[in-house]
């Protein structure tokens, strides 16, 4: 996460650059998508004279929840006893209770294939089949 943080602009110049980057930089996959959904991490600010667009949550001030976010987050899942599909762009990304569950049928797995962390975006005709 840290290095995600790293790696990601401080600001843009304009709200097209920062639909450009997101979509450069596989955010989101889908232009079309980036388009819609990628301008409401955005704000507009001046500085210096000069219109910018920044993020509006600073990632790094939630740092302190980041483990808490996902930390049991398979054994919910698995608790809830209604039939579940699980949506991931990779298999591979599974835990080992997720793994050993789905093995034994306790959910369906569905793998949408070139897509990125935003599954739902990149490719949501697939997300609603």
């Amino acid at each position: 996460m840290n290095q995600i943080i790293a790696d990601r602009p401080k600001h843009f110049d304009s709200l097209q650059t920062g639909i450009k980057w997101c979509y450069n930089s596989c955010t989101i996959r889908k232009l079309e998508s980036a388009r819609v959904s990628f301008p409401s991490q955005l704000h507009e600010y001046e500085k210096n004279g000069h219109k910018r667009w920044g993020w509006k949550v600073n990632l790094k001030d939630t740092e302190k929840y980041w483990q808490g976010w996902f930390k049991g987050l398979s054994q919910i899942f698995l608790g809830i006893h209604i039939p579940k599909i699980l949506l991931t762009a990779e298999k591979e990304r599974m835990d080992k209770e997720l793994t050993i569950a789905q093995m034994q049928g306790k959910f369906k797995v569905v793998v949408i294939h070139n897509v990125g962390h935003s599954v739902q975006e990149d490719d949501y005709k697939a997300t609603a089949r």
